[in-house]
């Protein structure tokens, strides 16, 4: 079997998990609006309690201790039930309760509503998440080993499996209702103290939106840890449907990479071995890392990728986290400016000797590259600079659509490329760009313009692109006659 190197695979594991942490983005953020709603809700609740309870001197104690009347409990408790929340009600929720306790009560009921909503639209997430890495993970191991095209179609009793799996003690519906009743019980406490100290309104708001801006971290640092779980889940589902016995274990290569998975960094395991959150990531919340199909010493890459302090990638030597770290130690403490021990990857690599030595050569990306990928890398540059430019040409394995066929990736940059009609009108040009930007993820784009000229005219309508559309872009650049021509958007 004739193999790629590791760097293959390295790259292509490294996308996947990129590819399942941007489309969990918009899932993300729709929990966020979940948790902003819950919170304007429940800051109208502390408003109102203000209002009927609340004077110069303080609250009114005696009007709270009343019993609320029957007809607000009712309301209350079928609203609870009409929500699927009944089953989780506390038990000093579901009788006679003061005016005090129905305001818990409302309040718990107002974020208990967004967490169920939360665990519905995160297991969606995990769901598409699971899914895509499995058959993506099963492409690119049929495309880089050329075995025939023969797998089993993913069971969806598999993945409903998965998700019910018990991932650090508690699947992730649990860590959910964990994190909301905690909420529920600062809520709590900030209510009893600004009762007990007659506090202003102003600081009980404040002190309640400082709690869901917390609840908001926590549940976007969520969604990334089980998108990574759920990921590298699919890849072990895919390494066994495709007979691969070991997989190696890959850290990133920056000083934020945590202590356990700089000991797991470089290394390798059997796949039946594998067991989640021990030698398969995400090792902590936030994790970074990720797995790829190992088929021995004499397909591993001579060079890795690392990231200097400053954020830019570089090419360092193959070797173990905690070898390279001491690298950059005795670099800095020689006062040595860079430690980059291969070609740097900021800018276009035509060093051919270097690109030969980690198997990336005009020869092999001519007899691998798909035609779109080979007719862009001719407009971009050389032909192995596509080794740097990943064209996202995949298909939705549930409908067979072609995903994001003009999306590049340039470093860990996402690009989106737009090649304009015969007429270069600047009306067609900025509406295919407004409607990828509405997208939320494309920010930076290119226009290929070919052998056609970039007009003055043409180029200060683009400078004014952010001024006239809602949908902002990050970056705009053209290629016109063999140049990039950069666009200095205007704000």
């Amino acid at each position: 079997m004739t193999l790629p190197s590791d760097k293959y695979w390295s790259e292509r594991s490294l996308e996947r998990l990129t590819e399942a942490e941007r489309r969990s983005l918009p899932y993300m953020r729709e929990i966020q609006q979940v948790y902003k709603l819950a919170a304007k809700r429940t800051v109208e609740q502390v408003k109102e309690m203000y209002a009927a309870y609340y004077a110069r001197e303080g609250f009114d104690s005696v009007a709270l201790d009343k019993v609320a009347t029957n007809g607000d409990i009712k309301k209350f408790l079928k609203d609870m039930a009409n929500a699927g929340l009944d089953t989780r009600l506390p038990d000093n929720y579901k009788g006679k309760m003061s005016r005090l306790e129905m305001m818990h009560a409302q309040m718990w009921g107002e974020i208990n509503k967004a967490a169920k909503k939360e665990i519905e639209i995160s297991g969606k997430s995990y769901r598409k998440t699971f899914s895509n890495s499995y058959y993506r993970s099963v492409y690119d191991t049929i495309r880089g080993t050329k075995m025939p095209n023969a797998f089993s179609v993913l069971d969806t009793r598999i993945v409903e499996k998965v998700l019910q799996t018990k991932f650090y003690g508690s699947r992730y519906s649990e860590r959910v209702w964990r994190s909301t009743d905690k909420l529920a019980g600062s809520l709590h406490e900030i209510l009893g103290k600004a009762i007990a100290t007659g506090q202003a309104p102003a600081k009980t708001i404040q002190e309640v939106m400082e709690r869901f801006g917390v609840k908001q971290y926590e549940a976007a640092r969520l969604v990334r840890t089980e998108t990574n779980y759920f990921e590298n889940q699919a890849e072990l589902e895919a390494y066994e449907e495709l007979d691969i016995e070991r997989y190696q274990f890959i850290a990133t290569l920056d000083e934020r990479t945590s202590d356990i998975c700089r000991e797991h960094d470089h290394k390798v395991y059997l796949v039946k071995e594998a067991k989640q959150g021990d030698n398969v990531p995400p090792l902590h919340p936030n994790c970074r890392s990720a797995i790829k199909p190992y088929f021995g010493e004499e397909y591993e890459s001579k060079y890795r990728i690392a990231r200097n302090a400053k954020g830019e990638n570089y090419l360092t030597a193959n070797q173990p986290y905690n070898s390279w770290f001491k690298e950059v130690q005795t670099m800095a403490a020689t006062g040595a400016t860079s430690v980059t021990s291969g070609p740097t990857m900021t800018g276009r690599l035509v060093d051919s000797q270097i690109m030969s030595n980690i198997g990336v050569t005009p020869e092999y990306w001519r007899n691998n590259m798909e035609p779109g990928e080979r007719s862009f890398a001719r407009t971009y540059g050389q032909e192995h600079d596509i080794a740097w430019i990943d064209k996202l040409s995949r298909k939705d394995p549930d409908t067979g659509v072609p995903l994001e066929t003009n999306d590049y990736k340039v470093g860990r940059t996402m690009w989106e490329l737009k090649t304009p009609s015969k007429k270069l009108k600047y009306s067609s040009i900025s509406s295919s760009i407004s409607r990828a930007a509405k997208s939320g993820y494309k920010k930076n784009f290119m226009i290929n313009l070919g052998s056609r000229r970039l007009t003055k005219a043409l180029e200060e309508k683009l400078s004014n692109y952010n001024l006239v559309h809602g949908t902002k872009i990050r970056r705009l650049h053209v290629w016109s006659r063999g140049k990039e021509i950069v666009i200095k958007l205007k704000k």
